[in-house]
């Protein structure tokens, strides 16, 4: 059990190891019989008028800058437990020649007042102050007895520079524990620095990478996509401008018509390119706004017309509020993506389901077209993914991977259900208004399922 002493209250973090770091043995007196003796009448005289003085001491200390603060927090009790501790052990040390416990509070004291604020030249104002009064107490005492005082004096200045030489000591080691757990620190602050910097580095190194992946990606991609598609606008002019100089400008119109497709098809692969740099570096932001979800659906199938194979038709159906809180411009890349596929990888009608309901807009679209093969099912939001039966037609593998993004940024989800030769479904939900819970895809599945029923 760890023994409880006056200047417990005081004790800080680190005080045994900075006790334990000095010599004290070093500080241990070899005295004289003569020279004990002068301390034993130091003592004793000291004895009788400690009160006095310490009282008057206290008064002087008050308004010290540095001792007044900490005399102000110190109970009566305190100092009294304290002030009697000490006693103990100098009279130990002093007729017993039992230093070392002594010394060690000595050096306690050192240290704990040096934590606190107070420096070595502090302690040589106490001394000072305490000379003071002990000569003063001297010459009342042995007026007219100059060797008794003699011997006091001896006996005053022994204790007080051993006291001296110990608490000088305290604030040697202190300072090299100050500077050692200071320069730990500064290690320790550099250390948390180089690892920052080296994560970000990393991460930057990282994000060059994958830069440089997606430019390889794109230019590998880009001499095999573009070169069909300007081919066919490269053939489309020049069956055009025949068809017009000839003045059958009615034959040209299909030409013209798949000049858009190519376009569009070109557009699509750069804007999925674009969308997908940006969305990985979080630099795509929301804006929300109120708009008529009715009309905003009837516009963008009007705008997709010319993407449609022939006798293809978007069977829609909207059911619900009209108005919603959302961020147009990434809801219709969504949509366009989605209705994209559901074009290039289906000959039949596609099916468009919107309902707005109990704040929430749910969106299915279905295709009847290749599918998707089972065993790549866990793959069809990653990167670059194309599905083996999907190898013939024109796209980057970007499209579903950049929708997820985009309905994670939307605070929605995104499920679907795929049989290779059927046909897939896509089932999406979104917060029709601000501050929705979405529920997680699987729970999406089985609602989903529970419909077909």
């Amino acid at each position: 059990m760890k023994k409880n002493t006056p200047n417990s209250e005081l004790q800080t973090e680190g005080l045994t190891d900075a006790v334990l770091a000095l010599d004290i043995q070093k500080f241990v007196p070899v005295l004289t019989e003569a020279q004990k003796r002068s301390i034993i009448d130091y003592y004793e005289l000291n004895k009788r008028y400690v009160k006095e003085y310490q009282e008057e001491a206290l008064l002087e200390f008050r308004d010290h800058p540095v001792w007044g603060p900490i005399i102000g927090q110190m109970s009566p009790e305190m100092m009294e437990a304290q002030s009697k501790y000490s006693e103990v052990l100098q009279e130990a040390a002093i007729y017993h020649n039992s230093w070392e416990p002594y010394l060690k509070n000595m050096a306690e004291q050192g240290i704990v007042y040096a934590k606190m604020g107070v420096n070595f030249k502090d302690w040589l104002e106490v001394v000072l102050l305490a000379r003071k009064y002990i000569v003063r107490m001297i010459e009342k005492e042995f007026e007219n007895d100059i060797r008794q005082a003699l011997s006091c004096m001896q006996g005053m200045n022994y204790l007080l520079d051993i006291a001296l030489a110990v608490i000088g000591e305290s604030y040697v080691v202190e300072e090299k524990n100050k500077s050692r757990k200071d320069l730990q620190e500064t290690n320790e602050s550099l250390e948390r620095v180089v690892e920052e910097r080296t994560e970000k580095l990393a991460e930057s190194l990282d994000r060059e990478k994958k830069l440089s992946d997606l430019k390889s990606t794109f230019v590998s991609m880009a001499s095999h996509e573009f070169r069909t598609p300007l081919s066919t606008i490269l053939s489309s002019v020049n069956l055009a401008e025949k068809y017009v100089a000839n003045g059958e400008p009615e034959k040209s119109e299909k030409h013209f018509t798949r000049i858009k497709t190519m376009v569009q098809n070109l557009t699509e692969i750069l804007q999925n390119f674009l969308s997908i740099d940006l969305l990985e570096q979080g630099e795509v932001s929301t804006e929300k706004a109120l708009f008529n979800l009715r009309f905003f659906l009837a516009d963008m199938l009007e705008g997709m017309e010319s993407l449609k194979k022939d006798g293809q038709q978007i069977l829609s159906r909207f059911r619900g509020e009209d108005v919603v809180f959302i961020d147009k411009k990434i809801l219709r890349n969504i949509l366009i993506n989605l209705l994209s596929n559901a074009i290039k990888y289906s000959e039949k009608d596609i099916k468009l389901d919107v309902k707005v309901d109990n704040d929430y807009i749910s969106i299915k679209i279905q295709d009847f077209g290749i599918g998707i093969p089972e065993d790549q099912h866990h793959q069809l939001f990653g990167k670059f993914f194309r599905a083996d039966n999907a190898q013939t037609v024109t796209g980057t593998g970007l499209g579903l991977h950049i929708v997820k993004h985009y309905l994670e940024l939307l605070e929605g989800s995104i499920d679907f259900e795929s049989k290779e030769g059927q046909g897939t479904t896509f089932f999406l939900k979104l917060p029709a208004h601000p501050k929705k819970q979405i529920e997680k895809p699987s729970q999406l599945s089985e609602k989903a399922a529970l419909s077909k029923k």
